[in-house]
């Protein structure tokens, strides 16, 4: 099988996007290493294909629901953050920054939900990015809060203050990460020079992530690289309060 010809296939079943990740792969240098390859974030958008397709439109849903970016991880990743940017102060501030390019915020994200399996349809979803992860960023207002704090001499000296804070979070934004990558072991259907399968078929060829390496070696292309999506803003009203963990409060006596 001349894995060349599978941008064309997918184009002609209507999956421009899996095509154009392809055409990316093909036309690059060889690298084996995602994260060394220059990014691409302009294929996938969130509200014109992403969410009209249900499976991450209701990984969206769910993530909203149920507030992902204040769960536990969030709250203890926020915490993180805050304290590495020095917004964990005695002054009320504000935090994240929506407008900086997705490759910048992934590096502030509070939490993930991973979509995609072997069973979805084939689709340009599915040709485009298999399975991903949608993350969550977000931005608002740290407020610092007064708390007792117990004498450690367990005797009738009064209770210390404690500079606590919480997070206000006025908007969240959710983007895609992908790894566009031949690496390890995957199956890719099978394909003829016109069509693709998920089952063996008379003139078919089984094609896997290791058909990709063998024409990476053999031709001197191939490079992977990590997909982004834009970002995707809602506006929450009122605002979530968050809790920021106590190990990352200021304590002052």
């Amino acid at each position: 099988m001349d894995i060349t010809l599978i941008p064309g296939i997918m184009r002609r079943r209507g999956w421009g996007n899996g095509a154009r990740l392809q055409d990316i792969w093909f036309s690059r240098p060889p690298n084996a290493v995602p994260e060394r390859g220059v990014p691409d974030t302009t294929t996938i958008r969130m509200d014109g294909w992403a969410l009209t397709f249900p499976r991450c439109a209701e990984a969206v849903r769910t993530m909203t629901t149920e507030r992902y970016w204040c769960g536990d991880e969030a709250r203890g990743n926020l915490g993180r953050l805050l304290q590495r940017q020095g917004k964990l102060t005695s002054m009320r501030t504000t935090f994240g920054n929506l407008s900086l390019p997705v490759p910048e915020l992934d590096g502030q994200a509070l939490a993930e939900l991973w979509v995609g399996s072997v069973s979805d349809p084939l689709d340009d979803m599915h040709a485009a990015l298999g399975s991903f992860a949608v993350r969550v960023v977000a931005a608002g207002t740290v407020v610092p809060v007064q708390a007792p704090v117990p004498s450690m001499t367990g005797g009738a000296r009064p209770r210390t203050a404690g500079t606590r804070h919480q997070a206000q979070i006025e908007q969240v934004g959710f983007f895609i990460r992908d790894s566009f990558d031949f690496n390890g072991f995957q199956p890719l259907g099978f394909w003829s020079s016109t069509d693709v399968a998920r089952a063996p078929l008379p003139g078919y060829d089984w094609v896997g992530n290791d058909t990709y390496r063998a024409w990476r070696a053999a031709n001197g292309r191939g490079g992977d690289f990590i997909v982004y999506s834009d970002l995707k803003v809602v506006r929450r009203s009122p605002p979530d309060t968050v809790e920021i963990p106590a190990e990352f409060s200021i304590a002052s006596a």
